[in-house]
């Protein structure tokens, strides 16, 4: 009993509940033999409403507006789930703090919450052998930008494991799923791990470029790594292979943050062209705190397949009043992405090929010179202009000339950095905001900008809040 329950419940059972499941079991073996009523007991113990449920009701005292405190149990399980999928009694310092019953108030739960992050978690590591897994657990970086439900918000905030299941039909080289996913989560973590000005660092780091020079940057830190656990011999054939390995890397620096890493680009992309218009949604609603129309009923919102003109001369028709009353809200933030191609890469021409009647997107330097000179390829200009309205701002609102104006503007507005937090409130307390909900998402801001853009400041201001730790 105290095993299954503790598997169950995710915590022992009290001296109080034993006795109870303990006469139940009796009474289940008198009546249907050892095996039927040992299962009998096991699905009470299953079934029951906190083996079901997570129970956040609020078991503690009342204050003077009718509030209860979460009990300490109730905190230990809300803060465990709040950072790793596991139950307290897998987190030492919650399992701690609870046995020796300090998780009683704010600044206890405060305290607890900054040793979690200080311990921070090891690096996810998806779809890899056991004994390799185990590995980089042992030898790999922590940090609390490793924990799987931070990893998990901002999988659900950028929609990023998505371009994994996107289907391309356009020309191009294919792309290794694990590796479209894995590196911007791994530049993600570093962000959150470095913990300043992460909102501005997320949308608008260099990091996310294509760099042969940062990247050796990193293979010689590596390298210096691997010198004090291995071989010499060994450390040093994988830095020549990497040092080859990157060879056909350029120095790319167009790139700006997340929404210009491939993963986002591509997500946000279909079968075989750019996809403005959904780009434009979300970052209307994520980073602009705006809504989108509906899309009124009997309207077919498609756009003329054409082969002979560019994605954005087939937009034109958004450009009758009828459309572009809802189209305003969004095309203009999207249109600065023809930036790039649907694959993600840098676009540094359009060229239409005449026999084949396509744009293309990905031709050599040396390809593009005979198409040119042969009459096969006719350049064309591409536009990646656009506008960012509604934030209210001076100096953000306004025209862009491109998707790498476009992102640093973002990151700089302050209702950008205000949006994003009332996301990390709807995710970490599992609910919209209220108006009750004011000080809590006021509090977090200022602990975010009085610390220089730590998120680990925002996370301790949201996890001791009262919106987190009272229920009414």
């Amino acid at each position: 009993i105290r095993e299954e329950f503790a598997r169950a419940c995710g915590r022992p059972i009290t001296e109080d509940e034993f006795p109870k499941y303990l006469t139940f079991m009796e009474r289940n073996l008198a009546q249907g033999g050892n095996e039927a009523g040992l299962k009998t007991t096991l699905l009470g113990i299953y079934l029951s409403s906190e083996a079901v449920y997570r129970i956040e009701l609020g078991r503690g005292p009342a204050d003077e507006h009718g509030r209860h405190f979460l009990s300490p149990q109730e905190i230990a399980f809300a803060l465990s789930y709040a950072l790793t999928d596991s139950p307290p009694t897998k987190n030492p310092f919650i399992k701690k703090a609870y046995d020796s019953k300090k998780l009683s108030t704010k600044a206890e739960v405060e305290k607890v919450v900054r040793a979690m992050i200080a311990a921070g978690a090891p690096p996810i590591r998806k779809h890899f052998p056991a004994s390799a897994f185990h590995r980089m657990i042992q030898e790999g970086e922590h940090g609390f930008g490793y924990y799987p439900r931070i990893v998990r918000f901002f999988e659900e905030f950028f929609l990023y494991p998505r371009a994994e299941g996107t289907f391309k039909d356009s020309p191009g080289p294919g792309m290794g799923g694990r590796a479209l996913i894995g590196a911007p989560q791994g530049h993600i973590a570093a962000i959150i791990n470095e913990d300043k000005q992460v909102f501005e660092e997320l949308l608008s780091s260099p990091r996310f470029n294509n760099n042969r020079t940062q990247l050796l940057k990193m293979v010689d830190q590596r390298h210096a790594k691997k010198l004090k656990t291995q071989p010499k011999e060994k450390a040093d054939a994988w830095h020549a292979d990497m040092i080859k390995k990157s060879s056909k890397l350029t120095d790319d620096t167009f790139r700006a943050g997340m929404l210009h890493d491939l993963s986002w680009l591509i997500t946000h992309s279909t079968n075989d062209q750019n996809d403005p218009v959904h780009r434009g949604i979300w970052i209307r609603t994520h980073l602009l705190a705006g809504n989108v129309p509906a899309l009124p009923i009997g309207v077919d919102a498609k756009i003329p397949e054409d082969h002979d003109k560019s994605l954005r001369q087939r937009f034109e028709v958004t450009k009758a009043k009828e459309c572009w009353k809802c189209h305003k809200h969004f095309e203009p933030l999207g249109m600065p992405f023809e930036s790039f191609t649907d694959r993600g890469w840098i676009r540094t021409g359009m060229y239409y090929h005449k026999k084949q009647r396509r744009f293309e997107t990905m031709l050599t330097p040396d390809k593009i010179k005979s198409g040119l000179e042969k009459g096969e390829l006719i350049e064309h200009p591409f536009d990646t202009t656009g506008k960012i309205t509604g934030t209210g701002e001076a100096g953000i609102d306004g025209p862009v000339k491109d998707a790498n104006e476009l992102v640093t503007k973002l990151a700089k507005s302050t209702r950008v950095r205000q949006s994003i937090i009332r996301h990390c409130f709807r995710y970490w307390m599992g609910r919209n905001e209220m108006l009750s909900d004011s000080k809590t998402l006021i509090d977090a801001e200022n602990s975010y900008l009085d610390s220089g853009g730590k998120f680990s400041e925002l996370l301790v201001s949201l996890l001791t809040s009262d919106s987190f730790l009272y229920r009414k």
